[in-house]
């Protein structure tokens, strides 16, 4: 019996089952564990998720009908708009799960497919123990940054790149276009460079082989057609031009972002460390990563010189082509600029170093030797430098505020964490808050949002009930949402404070700290 069994499990528990075991396990860590090692998958908040928190009004149409961002969101999602099949596998999720737990699934499940498709480029461009080290390399270094963290769009924008990038690495070019067109519906920032590569690969289509050649060109016209189309006339297009209309406000964070002071984005040196390398971009631990990466990186070119350089042509255009769509764009706008580098430096990074530490021989004949050491200072580090919020402890509130009817608005102070991520846990609609500004553009006009923030702010600080009634009437606000630590001892907004504690209608202490739903009916 034993014979039997034995090579069953041999084949099953070979050095491959393990290896995507292992890169299983290592984004389950990333995306379920706190700073606190708890597994924190109902209550894990990041500030790019807090905006996903329209999908739930997909699946119930009756929540945030009041909410303009939504239902712009939500046109977009019922017909071919922006990132509309991200969307809907959303919704599909939502059938069998939360939100916020579909968010963690759709990240470990595409971190493993990309590590996957990476493993297939290795193994078509070098043998097994590289293909190994470059998948290894690849998964912990995107999981450093939050690409395949919280469900973001941009999991969708890599995978979309690395399908690609096999793809274009197999030489079955007559799939790019329509793997750019699929782009355009999942995640649009990096079309244009996709776009330029479809173009370049013109160049290596052979000219004995016309049908294949016409083929491929009328395949590439539908694309373009499709995507110049959908761009101008459809919702997708819609969007757009509501993006350039706010552009030189839109995505103004990542002037700020990590950084003490307002970035200059025609800096060279900004322009190269925030804008191309996008060092800023994500968490602390990717900083860490990607200066390690560039000194590795460095060390090679240093001692091999040319043939430290030595990758696949494909690697090559792809960064023709994002340097090319970088230089269009950033002119308009250097954040959109950005998304050109943002997948294609962190794997230059990767092919570059998986390429030259395969030539040590120790490592080469042994890949685990150095995956390993790395993969555990990952899992150390990721703690402490992973960026991720736990709201956990505001659970009772989440649980009160979901109560209430579904068509209230509530008002706070625009930096509260807890008030941010109430659409995503309570499903309610909330005025406005500092974190989501980005996105509430493709709502409101920069102007409309300077208002209301003024308006709400006047509110706050206001010593009367007549001012905070105005603020209510002209709104139509439900109610406030009050975090002691963000009034008490501030004479400004005593009065309100104040207030919600003789009036309040629901009240908790959280670490110390009182927090109050208040009824605004009860301020008249």
């Amino acid at each position: 019996m034993l014979n039997r069994v034995n090579p069953f499990m041999q084949k099953l528990i070979n050095k491959k089952s393990i290896f995507f075991i292992s890169i299983i396990l290592l984004a389950c860590f990333a995306n379920c564990f706190n700073s606190s090692f708890k597994f924190d998958i109902q209550f894990s908040y990041k500030p790019d998720s807090a905006g996903f928190y329209f999908i739930q009004g997909l699946l119930d149409k009756s929540l945030f009908n009041n909410d303009l961002f939504a239902l712009a969101m939500r046109k977009q999602a019922e017909v071919l708009g922006f990132c509309f099949l991200a969307w809907k596998l959303y919704v599909i999720l939502m059938h069998f799960f939360s939100l916020v737990i579909a968010l963690k699934i759709v990240s470990i499940a595409f971190c493993v497919i990309c590590a996957a498709i990476i493993y297939k480029i290795g193994t078509h461009l070098y043998a097994q123990n590289e293909a190994f080290l470059l998948s290894g390399l690849f998964s912990v270094y995107f999981l450093s940054s939050d690409i395949f963290i919280g469900g973001q769009l941009r999991a969708f924008g890599a995978s979309m790149l690395i399908v690609f990038l096999y793809f274009f690495v197999k030489e079955k070019y007559i799939y790019l276009p329509l793997i750019s067109l699929l782009t355009f519906f999942v995640y649009p920032p990096i079309v244009p460079m996709l776009m330029i590569q479809c173009f370049i690969v013109l160049f290596f289509l052979d000219n004995k082989k016309p049908r294949i050649m016409r083929s491929y060109v009328f395949i590439l016209a539908v694309a373009c057609l499709s995507i110049g189309l959908s761009a101008y006339f459809g919702p997708a297009g819609e969007f757009i031009k509501v993006i350039f209309k706010s552009l030189p406000v839109f995505s103004q964070y990542k002037y700020t972002q990590g950084v003490n002071y307002p970035l200059n984005p025609y800096n060279p040196l900004s322009s190269i460390w925030y804008f191309i390398f996008n060092i800023n971009e994500y968490t602390a631990q990717y900083k860490y990563f990607t200066v390690a990466f560039i000194i590795l990186s460095l060390f090679f070119i240093a001692a091999r010189r040319r043939r430290a350089l030595l990758l696949p042509r494909q690697i090559w255009i792809m960064l023709l082509a994002s340097g090319l769509s970088f230089l269009l764009l950033y002119p308009f706008h250097p954040t959109f600029a950005s998304r050109q580098f943002v997948f294609s430096i962190p794997l230059l990074l990767v092919f570059l170093n998986s390429t030259n530490l395969s030539n040590v021989n120790k490592i080469k004949d042994k890949p685990f030797v150095f995956l390993l050491p790395l993969a555990l200072v990952f899992i150390l580090i990721n703690p402490r430098y992973n960026a991720t919020i736990s709201v956990r402890k505001y659970s009772p509130v989440y649980d009160y505020i979901e109560k209430l009817p579904k068509g209230v608005m509530i008002a706070g102070d625009p930096g509260s964490v807890l008030l941010q991520s109430v659409p995503l846990f309570s499903k309610r609609t909330i005025f406005y808050a500092d974190e989501m500004h980005d996105i509430s553009l493709l709502a409101y006009s920069g102007q409309e949002l300077v208002e209301r923030k003024n308006e709400l702010m006047k509110a706050l600080y206001a010593g009367s009930k007549e001012a905070l009634n105005s603020f209510i009437g002209k709104y139509k606000i439900d109610y406030f949402l009050i975090e002691a630590s963000r009034y008490s001892g501030r004479p400004n907004r005593q009065f309100l404070f104040d207030l919600a504690k003789k009036n309040y209608e629901f009240k908790i202490e959280i670490d110390g700290q009182e927090i109050i739903v208040l009824n605004t009916r009860e301020i008249k």
